[in-house]
């Protein structure tokens, strides 16, 4: 997808609020008014762009460095209510598959699915489609989701020759195959 996370008109909106939460102490929030459908557009952008900065974190950040796997809005948590947005500034936000999935490339380690299997390989797949580098190697196995680091052992060049026909082995080339 070669489309911006953000468009600049909705930085303009999000990023003064983000930046003010960001500035107060652990269990203090915002409250910005607005409709409520207008709240619930500000919760999908504000969620978005921590999903998309705790993602790209991984890649932008050391392992040992705290903001590694969460990114700059880890602890920032969106809310929609009836008159507006509450943005809160929490020590432990709650966890949801998609915390899990970057939990998972940021520690390399097998992670528990806590949700339906149709929702986590939905949700891996819809982020897979956004963040292939970073996520490709995420893959759902027994309940959890797994990172896999491919060996140069396991990586097969194919030479495919589309220009021919392509004939079936015959029984004798299958039984040397086997052998």
């Amino acid at each position: 997808m070669n489309k911006p996370p953000i468009v600049p008109g909705q930085e303009r909106e999000i990023f003064p609020i983000i930046d003010a939460a960001l500035q107060l102490p652990y269990g203090k929030a915002i409250a910005y008014q607005c409709p409520k459908t207008r709240a619930n557009y500000l919760y999908r952008i504000i969620q978005g762009e921590r999903y998309r900065n705790a993602i790209e974190s991984t890649a932008t950040y050391t392992s040992d460095d705290y903001l590694y796997g969460r990114g700059l809005y880890y602890h920032l948590v969106p809310e929609v209510r009836s008159k507006g947005l509450i943005l809160a500034n929490v020590e432990n936000p709650p966890g949801t598959i998609t915390w899990d999935i970057i939990k998972c490339v940021a520690t390399k380690k097998p992670v528990e699915i806590t949700v339906p299997l149709n929702t986590a390989q939905s949700r891996l797949n819809q982020l897979k489609a956004k963040f292939p580098n970073e996520l490709g190697s995420i893959y759902i196995s027994n309940g959890q989701l797994c990172y896999s680091i491919p060996s140069p052992e396991e990586l097969i060049v194919v030479d495919i020759d589309t220009g021919g026909k392509v004939l079936s082995p015959t029984s004798e080339q299958r039984a040397k195959l086997r052998q």
